[in-house]
C-alpha cells in the first residue's frame, strides 16, 4: 500500500518513484516532468534521469524536466539547458555552452561549484558579485534583462531564433500526433479501471465501510404503512414507488453530471498572494530575503569577531545544551499479509536493525541513505512520534533515559529574526500549491513552529526537499545558525549539493534494511568520509569535482555490495570508527557535573487555560482566513432559506386542519435538518486537514487534547449564531412553523425509553412546543392547536425550558465524547 500522512505505507522516495512510473506507462512521446527528484536520493535521481535520457534517445521522444538541486552528474545527463528568471529566458541551448555564455559576460563558475547551483546564484543580486572575474573592470550588477538581451546575440540565441523563423511544415509532423480519440483506451476500459480502483480503496478501508453499512442497512429495512402515508398526504400506490425511484435516478445523473462539468471546466483557486507586507520597509525586506546567501554560508563561525554581523541580528535565549545517545535501536511492524502470502514465515518485518549513534551539541549531523533505508523511521523513533510497531533499544538524553513527557517540554521560546521570518510577519500561510507562502517560506515556518520554544535537540526531516539551490541555501544557513548557538541538530537529507553536504559536521549513513554503514565526521571537503570508503577494497575512487554525497550513495548501493561480495554493515562494525563511536556513547552517558535529570511538574509548558486560549485564537484565525468554508456555508444557508421560504410561503398560518400542522411542522423540521446536514458535510475537509496538523503538534507535546477540542467546538458557536440569523432572514417565523411528522406517542411502552434518550426526539419537542405550544386557535375538530399537540404528541409549552436544557446537555455530551475520541482514538498509523 502506498499510504499517506495518516496510513503507514512505502517511503517518500518510493512513493515518488511510483508516481513517475505511473506517468511513464503508455506511448507518450512528449514528457513534461516537474521536480521529479524531490524526495529522492541523488543516486536514485541519477538512475531515473539516466533511464529517461536513454528512453528519449532511443525512441526519439521529447522531454522537458525541471529539477531542484540536481547533482553535477545528473545535470551532465541533459542535452540542452533552459534557464528562466523572472519570466525571461536567460539561456536556451547546449549545456556545453552555458558556462561559456556567462564567462563571456565576466562571470566564472568556481572549481568546486556545481554548474546548476552557479546558474541559479549568478542571477541573484546578493550572490552575483562573488562570480565576477574581470579585474580590469569594476563590478556592476547585471540585471535579468541584460542577461536576456545578451543571450539574443550569443550563438545559441541565434540558433533558437533561426529555428523559430522556419515556417511550419505539415509533412514533417509526426503521424502519432494525429489522433481521433481523446484517450488512449476505450471508455469501457477506462470505466473498468476506475471502478476497480474504487473497489480497492473500499477494500483497504474496512472501518469506514462498516460505519457506512451500519447507517444504511437500518434505513433500508424501514417501511411505512398506508395509513401513515395517507395522513401525511403522500401517494401510496405501488406505481409511485417506481416514479420516485426514477426521479432519484434522474437526480443522480443530474448531480453527477454537474460535478463532472465543474471538474472539467472550473479551475481550482489560483495563487492569489504570498505575503502581507505592511509597509515599504517590509517590501524591501522581502526583496532582500529572496536573494540567495553567499557561497560561504556553510562555514562555521567560531569567534565573536568573525560572527559579529550574524550576532547583530540574532538573539539567543538561554537553553541547556543536551546530547542524545541511542544504542541497538530496533523497530519492527507486523508482517504485511502480502508478504506472508508469498511464503514469508516471520511475524514481524524489521525496519531498523540495531542502529547506534550519538548527537552532540554544536554538531550538525546528516542522516542519509537510499530510499527505504529507514531514515524517517529512525527520526520518528528518536522523537517518540511512532504510533504503532515495536521499538527496542536504549535512548538517553545526557545519560538519563528519554521520557516523552519531558522530552517534549524542551521547547521554550525563540525569535523570528533567527529564521529570517520578520518580513513575513502577518502573512497568510495558505494551502500548498494554491495560495499563501512559497515552499521555501513554508519550510522555514515549519522549522520555526518547532523552534518557537528554543529546543535543545532538534530533528529535521528533509528540510531542503522541494527547494531550489537558493532556497535550500537559505534554509541550511538557518540550520547552521542554530547549530552555532550550541544546539544539537540532526537532518535527514536527499540529493544535497556539494555546498550543502559540506555544511554538515557528521554523517549517519543507513543502508537498505535499516543498518548503519558509516557514523562519523565528514572532514574538510568530506575528506574523512572519502578516505573511509576508498579504504575498502574494490570501491571506485571518487573523481575530481564529483559530488561526495552522490559518490557515497553509489558505492554503498546494494548492487555494488553484491558485485564486490562485501557487507558494508559488517565492515563498519569491525572498524576502529565503530569502536570509537561506542566510546563516545559511553562518555556521553556520563552526566555533566551538577546536571540532574529533566523533570517538570506539568507535561505541557503552558497551563491548561492558556492552552485553551492559544488553540482558540489559532482556530479563530484559521476560520477567518478560510473564506471558501465560512463564505460557502453562509451562501448555502441563504439559498436554503430562500428556497424553503418561497416554497412554503405563509404555510405556518394554516392551522385549521391536522394535515396543515403536519405539513408545516414536517417542512420546517426538514429545513432545519438541511442546515445540520450542510454543516456536517462541509466541515469534513476542514477537520481532515486539521487532524493531520493536530497529530503532529500533539506528538510534539504542544498541547493536550481537551484545549484542542474546546477550540474546535467553541469556534463554531459564533459562526452558527450568524448562520441562524441568516436563516431567519430567509425564512420568517410568521410564514412557516416547524416540527416533525412522526407519531411519537404510538411507541410501545417497553421501547419508550429509547425515545427519551434520542436527541432527535427532544429536538422535535423543542420545535413543536416553541412554535405551536401557546397557540389557542381552534381547529375544525373543535380543539385548539395547544390541545391537539398535548393529546397527539404530548408536547407541553410549560416544559419548554426543561427541553431546551436537555437539548443543550446533548450538545455538551457530544462535545465531551468528541474530546474523548480525539484523546484516545488515533487514526494515524505510522
Amino acid at each position: 500500500m502506498v499510504g499517506n500522512d495518516m496510513a503507514r505505507g512505502i517511503s517518500g522516495g518510493q512513493r515518488k518513484r511510483v508516481t513517475i512510473g505511473e506517468m511513464l506507462v503508455g506511448p507518450a512521446k512528449v514528457l513534461l516532468m516537474d521536480e521529479i527528484s524531490n524526495g529522492l536520493d541523488s543516486s536514485t535521481a541519477f538512475q531515473i534521469v539516466n533511464y529517461l535520457t536513454q528512453l528519449i534517445h532511443v525512441l526519439g521522444g521529447t522531454a522537458l524536466i525541471s529539477l531542484l538541486q540536481p547533482a553535477p552528474e545528473t545535470y551532465d545527463l541533459s542535452d540542452d539547458v533552459l534557464l528562466l528568471s523572472e519570466g525571461h529566458v536567460m539561456y536556451q541551448g547546449p549545456k556545453e555552452d552555458v558556462v561559456e555564455f556567462f564567462e563571456s559576460l565576466g562571470f566564472n563558475c568556481p572549481h568546486r561549484k556545481a554548474i546548476a547551483d552557479f546558474l541559479l546564484e549568478v542571477t541573484s543580486r546578493k550572490d552575483q558579485k562573488q562570480y565576477w572575474s574581470w579585474d580590469c573592470e569594476p563590478y556592476q550588477y547585471f540585471t535579468v534583462e541584460q542577461f536576456s538581451d545578451a543571450f539574443q546575440t550569443f550563438r545559441a540565441g541565434q540558433i533558437v531564433k533561426k529555428v523559430l523563423e522556419v515556417p511550419f511544415d505539415q509533412n514533417l509532423t509526426s503521424i502519432a500526433a494525429l489522433t481521433t480519440s481523446k484517450y488512449g483506451l476505450r471508455k469501457r476500459e477506462l470505466f473498468k479501471a476506475v471502478f476497480a480502483r474504487e473497489v480497492l480503496f473500499m477494500w483497504r478501508s474496512p472501518s469506514r465501510n462498516i460505519v457506512n453499512f451500519t447507517h444504511i442497512v437500518p434505513g433500508s429495512t424501514e417501511s411505512l404503512g398506508t395509513t401513515v402515508l395517507k395522513s401525511r398526504g403522500l401517494f401510496f400506490e405501488a406505481k409511485w414507488y417506481w416514479i420516485g425511484l426514477g426521479a432519484l435516478v434522474g437526480y443522480i445523473f443530474l448531480f453527477n453530471g454537474l460535478c463532472t462539468a465543474a471538474f472539467a471546466y472550473f479551475k481550482s483557486p489560483g495563487r492569489t498572494y504570498s505575503s502581507v507586507p505592511r509597509n515599504a520597509q517590509d517590501i524591501k525586506l522581502e526583496k532582500l530575503r529572496n536573494d540567495a546567501p553567499s557561497k560561504r554560508f556553510h562555514q562555521k563561525i567560531v569567534t565573536d569577531e568573525s560572527s559579529s554581523t550574524l550576532n547583530n541580528r540574532r538573539v539567543t535565549l538561554p537553553f541547556v545544551p543536551l546530547s542524545l545517545t541511542f544504542e541497538n535501536i530496533r523497530y519492527s511492524v507486523d508482517m504485511p499479509k502480502a508478504k506472508k502470502s508469498h511464503g514469508e514465515m516471520n511475524d514481524r518485518l524489521e525496519i531498523l536493525k540495531g542502529v547506534s549513534g550519538s548527537f552532540r551539541p554544536g554538531v550538525l549531523t546528516a542522516l542519509m541513505g537510499i530510499s527505504g533505508a529507514g531514515k524517517t523511521t529512525l527520526m520518528d523513533v528518536l522523537a517518540g512520534r511512532k504510533t504503532g510497531g515495536y521499538t527496542e533499544g536504549t535512548i538517553t538524553v545526557s545519560n538519563y533515559p528519554k521520557k516523552q513527557e519531558t522530552f517534549s517540554r524542551m521547547f521554550v521560546e525563540d525569535l523570528m529574526e533567527l529564521l529570517e521570518l520578520t518580513s513575513l510577519h502577518g502573512a497568510h500561510v495558505g494551502l500548498t500549491g494554491v495560495n499563501g507562502l512559497s515552499s521555501e517560506q513554508r519550510k522555514r515556518l515549519t522549522i520555526a513552529v518547532e523552534l518557537v520554544a528554543n529546543p535543545s535537540i532538534i530533528f529535521m526531516d528533509e528540510p531542503t526537499s522541494g527547494l531550489d539551490a537558493r532556497a535550500a541555501a537559505i534554509v541550511m544557513r538557518t540550520v547552521r545558525n542554530l547549530v552555532d548557538t550550541g544546539k544539537t541538530v540532526v537532518c535527514t537529507i536527499h540529493e544535497p549539493s556539494i555546498d550543502i553536504f559540506e555544511t554538515f559536521d557528521e554523517l549517519l549513513l543507513l543502508n537498505r534494511g535499516g543498518e548503519e554503514i558509516y557514523v562519523g565526521p565528514l572532514g574538510n571537503h568530506a575528506s574523512k568520509l572519502i578516505i573511509y570508503f576508498e579504504g575498502i577494497e574494490g570501491v571506485n575512487k571518487i573523481t575530481d569535482g564529483y559530488n561526495p554525497a552522490t559518490w557515497m550513495l553509489e558505492v554503498t548501493s546494494t548492487v555494488q555490495e553484491q558485485m564486490l561480495g562485501i557487507n558494508l554493515s559488517e565492515i563498519y562494525k569491525h572498524s576502529e570508527l565503530y569502536q570509537r563511536n561506542k566510546d563516545v556513547i559511553r562518555d556521553l552517558r556520563r552526566p555533566p557535573t551538577g546536571f540532574t535529570d529533566l523533570h517538570f511538574d506539568n507535561k505541557y509548558s503552558q497551563p491548561f487555560f492558556k492552552q485553551c486560549l492559544i488553540c482558540l485564537w489559532k482556530q479563530n484565525l484559521s476560520y477567518w482566513r478560510n473564506i471558501h468554508y465560512t463564505g460557502g456555508r453562509y451562501f448555502i444557508t441563504i439559498m436554503i432559506a430562500l428556497l424553503f421560504g418561497t416554497a412554503f410561503w405563509n404555510l405556518g398560518m394554516k392551522r385549521t386542519k391536522q394535515q396543515d400542522l403536519f405539513n408545516s411542522m414536517g417542512s420546517m423540521y426538514a429545513a432545519v435538518l438541511m442546515l445540520g446536514i450542510q454543516n456536517a458535510s462541509g466541515i469534513h475537509p476542514v477537520v481532515a486537514m486539521e487532524r493531520i496538523v493536530f497529530y503532529k503538534e500533539r506528538a510534539a507535546g504542544m498541547y493536550s487534547a481537551l484545549p484542542y477540542t474546546f477550540a474546535q467546538v467553541a469556534i463554531e458557536l459564533p459562526y452558527i449564531f450568524i448562520q441562524t440569523d441568516l436563516w431567519r432572514f430567509g425564512v420568517h417565523n410568521d410564514r412557516i412553523r416547524m416540527d416533525s411528522n412522526q407519531i411519537l406517542l404510538r411507541i410501545p411502552i417497553w421501547s419508550r425509553w429509547f425515545y427519551w434518550i434520542c436527541p432527535v426526539a427532544w429536538t422535535l419537542y423543542d420545535l413543536g412546543a416553541s412554535q405551536f405550544g401557546d397557540i389557542m386557535d381552534k381547529m375544525e375538530t373543535g380543539e385548539t392547536v395547544t390541545e391537539f399537540l398535548r393529546s397527539y404528541y404530548g408536547f407541553r409549552h410549560k416544559y419548554l425550558g426543561v427541553v431546551a436544557a436537555v437539548t443543550m446537555a446533548y450538545a455538551i455530551a457530544f462535545a465531551f465524547f468528541f474530546d474523548l475520541s480525539v484523546k484516545y482514538i488515533n487514526f494515524q498509523r505510522r
